[in-house]
């Protein structure tokens, strides 16, 4: 409370020494008090900026049963911070093996990979995970990310598909498969930039419609999730393309244009 972090870990610290003490040996148990102030340490640890005191904890605690996905989310915090991308990754590998069921350990690992375009390893984890947990519709989602990284928008657009299947509500699957379709429409008007005029004319005629079927899924993630913009804008880009000019009235002004 006095916000001496440095003075609590050598507090910790002596509670956690008694069973170790000769005299004390056999006598008492590591108990579930234990392993909570073991885990106070490493907070403090922390808090004092001694991360390698809190990595070493922290990798101490990991097979004590006791918080184990915020002992491994800390632990992978404190690898960021001290720049360890080897432990890192680390990890979030042996996060994943013991917890499946967490995506976050899957999500972090695939978008370091994606970020630093290793997309054979992001394919890889992603694989693993749906083999494991076929119905969680946010390994879905990755995937359909990972394939739009990879420019197969007909697989991404299955996978998020698959993802709305299981999760009916997933908003940023809604807006992918619109970005999908918005991807496509542009790519019509592209073809055509060069060609004649009647072929100008024909393709925007295309595009539009293609255009037009987006809207519906940035209007379900909006409403889904009202507090994501970017929704928005792409309703507005599309009201703009559309030519619809009521509703993009409407929506510059929620925007604050």
């Amino acid at each position: 409370e006095k916000k001496d972090f440095e003075g609590a870990v050598k507090a910790f610290e002596l509670f956690l020494s008694i069973p170790e003490m000769p005299f004390m040996k056999g006598q008492v148990e590591k108990d579930s008090t234990y392993f909570q102030v073991k885990y106070y340490t490493a907070l403090a640890a922390r808090n004092a900026n001694n991360y390698k005191k809190a990595i070493a904890i922290h990798e101490d605690m990991k097979d004590d049963g006791y918080q184990t996905l915020y002992v491994y989310q800390l632990l992978y915090e404190e690898y960021v911070h001290e720049n360890d991308t080897v432990n890192f990754l680390k990890t979030l590998k042996e996060g994943f093996e013991k917890m499946p069921q967490e995506p976050w350990f899957i999500q972090n690992l695939i978008n370091y990979y994606l970020m630093n375009n290793y997309i054979d390893e992001s394919k890889f984890y992603i694989t693993k995970a749906i083999e494991l947990l076929p119905n969680e519709a946010v390994y879905h989602y990755v995937n359909a990310k990972i394939e739009e990284a990879q420019g197969n928008a007909a697989a991404a657009r299955k996978s998020y598909e698959k993802t709305l299947e299981l999760d009916p509500k997933y908003a940023d699957a809604h807006a992918g498969i619109g970005v999908l379709i918005v991807e496509e429409a542009q790519k019509i008007l592209d073809a055509a930039a060069y060609g004649s005029d009647r072929e100008f004319t024909a393709a925007k005629a295309k595009a539009k419609t293609v255009f037009q079927s987006a809207l519906s899924y940035f209007l379900k993630a909006a409403e889904l999730n009202p507090e994501e913009l970017s929704y928005k804008r792409n309703l507005r880009m599309l009201y703009y393309r559309l030519e619809m000019s009521k509703e993009l009235e409407a929506i510059e002004k929620e925007l604050g244009y």
